[in-house]
């Protein structure tokens, strides 16, 4: 069996559940009580203690752990990211039980940091990882994402704009784009806006006025499909055209992966400034735009999506290049070779 550990945002949560959909093994997952509780209740999930700064509930979270494994037959724990993986990373260790982690992001976090001096493996999101963690067990896998080869629609017939400010949602983002409608009545596209769910109930206010008898809105004839939070976002990807999101490694893997164009918005407050790392690589290749939160303007923004429409072949072919549907296969092809599926 392999346990998967993850937490706390989507990001972490996703790629644990996008190879474990994959195993032929059996497979568990264990997680805190926040968002994970929700994402994962229809797998077999084992919620323990868990806390950022809280030693009790740390430590208690490492013997909650310890029991599950010991009480299973695990041949490897496969850890995600977020911090409730750092109790159970612990008790992998204590246990005596291969830990293998996956590193989304260009910078990594605190946790996979401490952890992967104890780790058997590390899978990593960016290439050149080596400058981090041990050569020796640091592979290059790409970000797992859902496969939707050919499902992805003709770029002629995508009409959505996404608006993502990740999975705990971004109320700067979501003011600009309320100032920003105005400005879009032409741009002949349907948009698709995941608010975040403490931001949700701000901007349906705020939109309140352009809502039908039906109970859609519609914004002087942009039909709007506002949500708190998209639980399968992978099904309305291939439909996207292009996006403003952003820049968490597993939202810039399924906008690549999807062929989306995208404005990244970097989370200025995300630890070691890794999501600016993360949008920076997507710059620098010419496959997305970079914005820094401080530069963010309705005008600009709209001369941004101006930008990704009118050099959307340019944009197009550059994801493509730096597409990769093979992170499941490479993972799945590691983990079997090393004896633990």
């Amino acid at each position: 069996m392999i346990v998967f550990t993850c937490g706390g945002t989507g990001g972490h949560i996703t790629p644990a559940i996008y190879i474990a959909n994959q195993l032929k093994s059996d497979y568990m997952f264990i997680g805190g009580n926040r968002i994970e509780k929700q994402l994962l209740k229809s797998y077999n999930f084992n919620e323990i203690s868990t806390s950022r700064k809280n030693v009790f509930k740390i430590v208690s979270g490492i013997f909650q752990a310890y029991k599950l494994l010991k009480k299973n037959k695990v041949s490897a724990v496969f850890s995600t990211g977020g911090y409730v993986t750092l109790p159970v990373g612990i008790a992998a260790v204590l246990a005596n039980i291969p830990l293998i982690l996956l590193e989304q992001n260009s910078v990594p976090g605190k946790t996979n940091s401490f952890l992967a001096r104890f780790s058997a493996l590390i899978f990593t999101g960016y290439p050149n990882m080596d400058k981090y963690f041990s050569k020796k067990k640091t592979l290059y896998s790409g970000n797992p994402i859902e496969n939707n080869r050919g499902k992805i629609k003709k770029k002629e017939k995508r009409n959505k704009l996404l608006i993502t400010g990740g999975s705990q949602g971004a109320q700067q983002i979501n003011r600009i784009i309320l100032e920003l409608l105005p400005l879009l009545k032409n741009i002949k596209l349907e948009i698709i806006w995941s608010t975040g769910k403490n931001n949700y109930k701000e901007v349906l206010h705020s939109l309140q006025g352009y809502v039908d008898e039906k109970q859609k809105i519609i914004y002087h004839g942009i039909h709007i499909h506002l949500h708190p939070y998209i639980d399968d976002l992978s099904r309305l990807l291939p439909e996207v055209k292009i996006a403003i999101s952003r820049a968490g490694a597993m939202s810039i893997a399924e906008l690549i992966g999807n062929e989306i164009p995208a404005i990244y918005i970097p989370y200025p407050y995300a630890t070691h400034n890794h999501q600016h790392e993360n949008a920076q690589f997507v710059r620098d290749t010419n496959a997305g735009i970079l914005l820094n939160e401080s530069e963010v303007q309705p005008t600009i923004i709209f001369q941004m999506i101006n930008k990704l429409q009118n050099n959307y072949e340019l944009y197009l072919e550059n994801l493509n290049k730096l597409k990769s549907e093979t992170a499941i296969d490479i993972i799945i092809k590691n983990l079997s070779e090393k004896g633990y599926l």
